[in-house]
């Protein structure tokens, strides 16, 4: 069955006016590298269409989550796209059928990235694929978008090919440690074989294996989409029972670009933590005395991300030195245990260095600072027990510290977001402005300090719409019949002659319309806890 729509909006048209708005450079600017991974280390970070905020977000990646990095651009990081993030296809450049779930193109297309906070294909401009998918190329139908207005479908909704990549800020990931890898590998190795398994014919009165492991959801989830069922472009014939579906490789070290990020969505909330190490069990305290720094290999901190692998739990103990220093002795601890034991004071100060290392909006302050209270309150009061008391209540006032210089930042970042989501506002509004009128140029005007007429001749900036850029796109000069004085401050579209200034490297432009596009903005809009 094939959808059509009798107003269909074509989408390189959108594209080539949205590029206009927001920067389309950004995407030719990225700079290849060597493939690495990350981990996120913000909550609900978007992941972008393009390198900039003032792209619209696809999707969501969540703490803990690891990405595959190929590309970076300026403090962004170009990431496989997420199996769970939908794409969006014209319904004019492919036929469906849903019966068997499949969309076959009919023109080459490269897809569009679909726009979280957009219900309509119109707002959902911006190109998914660097190159075309052939007429022919079959894609997992995952629902039909339809038109509000007249109810129509104006696009499917389908799976993304492993092509596609979105970007993450830099700021709220970290590189992930060689274990975090082996662990997300591990789980990719997983999802394959459960993809496998899903795609085989089914077999006479399956046998369930004893003492297999299955998956949990959050290795399910983390895998690197390898399986994902991709319709033999030629297989769409009645007669044959269901498309053959296009296999990822099995190695989990993938040479090119078909990696995708592991457990990234603004859909599946599923998702690995990073590799701790496990509670360690009591251990004989250390004989050192207070102050003293702790063995090369401290027990690990039940509260500290470390990078053990996932066996640590064959690791030998930690063994404190032998000293004459007296250790610190504890109550019974045996009600303790039904619950969870008491760490060691090494433990704890392995966490303590870890800590201090972690990025501050991030660290886990609260958790530590409450077990060196649950240390402290575990010794007797005894004389030898007063100065590992002691060290346990400097740390916990220390830390105390850090949890109110957390706060403040968690508050800058919100008020940062806020401007962020000042900035996709703005973008998006632009986008739909410009689709029914282009402009040469589009960017917030205002007066020059360098070329205000007293000193240098009158010309007035006009600057990139991205949030805090300040960057200068072109040099208006005063025309008669423009009134530029009364849109200072505006986001406007320009049109008229423009030519480029050899020595400024810019463009200088004699306008002949100047239209504003949106008032000069002071608020964004509503913030969400959501990182950019």
């Amino acid at each position: 069955m094939r959808h059509r729509t009798s107003r269909s909006i074509s989408l390189a048209v959108i594209a080539a006016m949205g590029a206009l708005v927001a920067g389309a450079p950004a995407a030719a600017q990225t700079t290849p590298v060597e493939p690495y991974h990350v981990v996120v280390t913000g909550d609900n970070v978007y992941l972008r269409c393009g390198a900039g905020a003032a792209w619209y977000a696809v999707g969501y990646a969540r703490r803990g989550d690891v990405l595959r990095v190929d590309g970076e651009d300026f403090g962004w990081l170009r990431v496989g796209y997420p199996d769970t993030l939908p794409a969006l296809v014209s319904v004019e450049d492919a036929d469906a059928d849903e019966a068997r779930r499949v969309v076959v193109l009919t023109r080459p297309s490269r897809l569009t990235a679909r726009n979280i906070h957009g219900a309509a294909l119109a707002e959902s401009w911006k190109r998914l694929l660097p190159a075309s998918l052939p007429p022919g190329t079959g894609l997992k139908l995952l629902g039909v978008l339809t038109n509000k207005e007249n109810g129509e479908p104006e696009a499917y909704i389908v799976a993304p090919p492993n092509s596609a990549r979105a970007y993450i800020s830099a700021q709220f990931t970290r590189r992930a440690s060689p274990a975090e890898v082996a662990a997300w590998r591990a789980a990719q190795r997983a999802k394959q074989e459960l993809a496998r398994n899903a795609t085989r014919p089914a077999e006479p009165a399956p046998t369930p294996a004893s003492g297999g492991v299955t998956p949990t959801p959050a290795q399910t989830a983390d895998a690197d989409r390898p399986g994902e069922p991709t319709p033999s472009p030629a297989q769409t014939a009645d007669t044959t029972p269901e498309p053959a579906l296009a296999q990822r490789p099995a190695s989990p070290e993938p040479v090119s670009d078909r990696d995708a990020p592991a457990r990234a969505s603004d859909q599946n909330p599923a998702r690995a933590q990073p590799v701790e190490s496990p509670t360690p069990a009591p251990i004989a305290p250390s004989n050192q005395p207070a102050g003293a720094a702790p063995t090369e290999t401290p027990a690990p901190s039940p509260t500290a991300e470390v990078d053990a692998p996932a066996d640590a739990t064959t690791a030998p103990a930690a063994q404190a030195p032998a000293t004459d220093a007296p250790s610190p002795t504890r109550r019974d601890a045996a009600s303790d245990k039904a619950d969870r034991p008491i760490p060691s004071i090494e433990a704890l100060e392995a966490a303590f260095r870890a800590i201090a290392e972690a990025p501050a909006p991030d660290a886990e302050l609260d958790a530590l600072a409450g077990e060196y209270r649950r240390f402290a309150a575990s010794l007797p009061d005894t004389e030898e027990n007063r100065a590992w008391r002691t060290l346990a209540e400097n740390r916990v006032a220390l830390l105390d510290l850090r949890i109110e210089v957390q706060a403040q930042l968690r508050a800058i970042d919100a008020a940062s977001e806020e401007a962020r989501r000042a900035a996709d506002a703005i973008a998006q509004r632009l986008e739909r402005l410009d689709r029914t009128r282009p402009y040469a140029l589009v960017g917030r005007l205002t007066a020059s300090a360098l070329y205000d007429g007293r000193r240098l001749p009158l010309m007035y900036r006009l600057e990139s719409v991205e949030a805090g850029a300040g960057r200068t796109i072109a040099y208006l000069v005063p025309t008669p019949g423009v009134d530029l004085n009364g849109k200072l401050g505006s986001i406007v579209g320009v049109e008229g002659d423009s030519r480029v200034d050899p020595a400024l490297k810019l463009r200088i432009v004699n306008p002949s319309r100047v239209e504003i596009l949106t008032p000069a903005l002071s608020s964004a809009e509503p913030a969400s806890p959501d990182q950019p």
